[in-house]
């Protein structure tokens, strides 16, 4: 310091007018931000605004890191961009994305700093776009949305960027599972279970579920050719017995189990796989073991075993909780007659006893996707125990449509009963109610032509009045 210097601050020492470290900070705070206005004026005349925005960007993030200024800025970023703001022609709102990416690029500094002093003195809209439109890191979009104060657009961004996380989370476990899937053979049973639950997968991802079927099915084959089985319990920690059936995983592992002939087979031909005399022994032992039916995967194997670990987990639950737990889906819709006596008889096997007529009935209702209380089955399976037979099938048959969720039979017997139709039906003659019941029939056929009539000119008239209102 020279004797000026030194002159000048004992002066304002006695004078009591010496400066305070603060208020020399936000001198230098103002002579920076009019500085860096002038260099944005300058470029606006020689490059235009758009290149001026840019640039005042780069010169702000160097001016911030310039060692000389560090101490002045570090503290003060939020004033020294509040000041760039209130007090400067610079259009910090438009200049904030490009501040955001520069400082985000650069390699010399951290820049929670600044995204968070931009977060408090950018305005709303300007951080929801930043947030929803640039290609920036989600960890500095969450800095940036806590700058939001309105809270609608708040939660706007936030969802924005939960969907963002979520999108990027999938991809990341999309190329894990791909690398599960390669290592799958040498990854014990219990430790791939294991490896899977922990990813927290989502399961609504038709890709990531397509990759866990693929992994499961390609274990499954490994399993089969090297051990001459598979560890159910392991597997379905995985996927459940139930959506392993709902899905075909039997089509999956027939689709690994023919890419990995077509590998062995390319191997051999390229002379990668050579065989000692030992493992040539191997092989055919294998394949003796195969032709048995004692070892290697089979499509139909595991179709047989796959059925048979579905019964048992439906005897359990029933044997459990007292309710048929079919699982509902498309491919156990589409079975046919034979498959459904299969199935019946499986379970009639792994309870040890026969069904009743009113469980079976039950079974095969929802088997069809017909969903059904089982605690109304039962009570009218109680009712009818003692009747005839021909008469408890014909009251087993109503009672399972009755006791189906949608209610339609149910409600409409019952306001048949509350109307007192029902009774005055019982009250007839046997040849006098079949002719009413014949008459109602034809009556209602009618009027529901009518109905059906009168829908359509109605609807078509309404089109008719919106055509001429809207010219």
């Amino acid at each position: 310091m020279g004797v000026l210097d030194k002159f000048k601050d004992l002066k304002e020492t006695f004078s009591g007018k010496q400066k305070t470290d603060e208020e020399k900070k936000q001198e230098e705070i103002k002579t920076v931000a009019k500085e860096i206005e002038g260099e944005y004026k300058e470029a606006i005349d020689e490059q235009g605004r758009r290149q001026a925005i840019e640039k005042v960007a780069k010169i702000i993030n160097e001016r911030i890191t310039d060692p000389n200024e560090r101490r002045i800025i570090d503290e003060t970023l939020k004033d020294f961009l509040n000041e760039l703001k209130e007090h400067t022609e610079i259009p910090v709102n438009e200049v904030a994305p490009n501040l955001v990416k520069v400082a985000i690029q650069s390699e010399e500094q951290d820049p929670k700093p600044i995204l968070e002093a931009t977060a408090e003195v950018a305005g709303n809209e300007t951080l929801v776009k930043i947030i929803e439109k640039e290609e920036i890191p989600l960890e500095h979009k969450n800095i940036l949305v806590e700058g939001i104060s309105d809270e609608q657009k708040k939660e706007k961004a936030l969802k924005e960027i939960k969907s963002e996380e979520e999108t990027q989370k999938e991809k990341e476990d999309i190329a894990k599972l791909k690398q599960i899937y390669e290592d799958c053979k040498n990854i014990p049973d219990a430790e791939l279970a294991s490896i899977i639950k922990n990813m927290e997968l989502n399961r609504n991802n038709e890709e990531i579920e397509n990759k866990i079927f693929h992994i499961v099915a390609k274990k499954i084959v490994q399993n089969y050719n090297e051990f001459s089985g598979i560890m159910w319990y392991t597997a379905s920690k995985i996927i459940p017995i139930e959506e392993m059936y709902a899905g075909n995983i039997e089509e999956f592992a027939q689709e690994e189990f023919e890419k990995e002939k077509e590998e062995q087979k390319e191997k051999k031909k390229t002379g990668i796989l050579k065989l000692k005399k030992q493992e040539v022994n191997q092989e055919n032992k294998g394949k003796n073991q195969q032709k048995d039916g004692n070892a290697g995967f089979s499509k139909e194997k595991l179709s047989e075993e796959l059925e048979k670990q579905l019964i048992d987990m439906i005897v359990n639950r029933y044997q459990e909780v007292g309710d048929w737990q079919i699982p509902n889906s498309q491919r156990m819709k589409n079975r046919s007659e034979k498959e459904i006596q299969r199935f019946i008889k499986g379970i009639e096997t792994a309870q040890g006893k026969s069904l009743t007529k009113m469980q079976e009935k039950t079974i095969r209702a929802k088997m069809s996707g017909i969903i059904i209380d089982d605690t109304q089955v039962r009570k009218f399976q109680d009712i009818v125990i003692e009747e005839p037979q021909e008469k408890r099938n014909a009251i087993c048959n109503l009672g399972i449509e009755m006791a189906s969720k949608d209610n339609k039979l149910y409600n409409t017997i019952m306001m048949a009963k509350q109307q007192g139709v029902l009774d005055k039906l019982v009250a007839m003659p046997k040849e006098y109610r079949d002719q009413c019941l014949s008459i109602i029939s034809q009556a209602l056929d009618k009027e529901l032509a009518q109905f059906l009539k009168n829908s359509e000119e109605k609807g078509k008239n309404n089109k008719g009045d919106k055509q001429n209102l809207e010219r």
